[in-house]
């Protein structure tokens, strides 16, 4: 367990922004619910809500740093033309192994990577085939345009937000706080559900930092798409000379 925890600490330190934000995100989500969870004798504030708020609190500003630091080295300005760059990994092997002394299972991936840099139509979108370098197989991804780009972060952030509010409300107005003991069973089959739907609700802003108008569209197994690492990217900021795709 301590092994597992700081391995994933490791990684998640040398994770892009976007994933130190999606970690941000998904505390934050779980610290609401339990703060949810808390109202009545307790607070909103619980113990368990304020370890997930201070987690959340640590990993955004480390998020923001690093942020900066890329920012200063170049790393995260925009690309010309609204271009964006993925890597696009074929997957050799998935290896899983017990290790007996440290009580942990360790899995590490062999994969090679290309960089794939994707140019936006000028309206709508289209669907882009690009060769695997490794197997030569052809991957599709859905490119959207700028305009696209737009009314779908605002659509999603809008139903994402109401959702969040609504169901947030919710669950303090059927909270112990404002209920009869012994509180009905309908009441809290509701809240149970209600606290399901705040989490998705929360979690799907995830949605908005994974999107960048490039979607993989996962055609079988063997690949995948994700943001380059800071030397992947800085080595492919080195040569904008790739042809863009789409």
């Amino acid at each position: 367990m301590f092994y597992t925890l700081i391995r994933g600490l490791i990684n998640l330190i040398n994770g892009t922004p976007q994933r130190l934000l999606l970690h941000c995100i998904v505390a934050f989500a779980l610290g609401t619910s339990c703060g949810v969870v808390g109202l009545g004798p307790s607070g909103f504030l619980n113990p368990l809500s304020i370890i997930f708020y201070g987690y959340a609190l640590l990993v955004v500003i480390g998020a923001a740093f690093k942020y900066v630091v890329w920012r200063q080295q170049g790393l995260m300005d925009p690309l010309p033309n609204n271009q964006v760059l993925l890597q696009l990994d074929h997957i050799l092997s998935v290896e899983t192994r017990e290790r007996a002394l440290l009580g942990a299972r360790e899995t590490t991936t062999q994969y090679t990577s290309q960089p794939v840099l994707f140019s936006p139509p000028l309206s709508g979108n289209r669907v882009v085939l690009v060769k695997c370098a490794d197997c030569q197989q052809e991957v599709k991804f859905r490119v959207d345009s700028v305009e696209v780009r737009k009314k779908r972060r605002l659509r999603a952030t809008l139903i994402s937000s109401i959702g969040f509010l609504f169901f947030l409300g919710l669950e303090i107005l059927l909270s112990d706080a404002f209920q009869p003991s012994p509180i009905p069973d309908w009441i809290g089959w509701t809240r149970l559900i209600s606290l399901i739907a705040l989490i998705g609700f929360a979690c799907s802003y995830a949605y908005l930092v994974n999107y960048t108008g490039v979607v993989y569209i996962v055609t079988g197994r063997g690949h995948r798409a994700r943001h380059p690492k800071k030397a992947e990217m800085a080595n492919s900021r080195q040569n904008l000379h790739l042809t863009p795709q789409g």
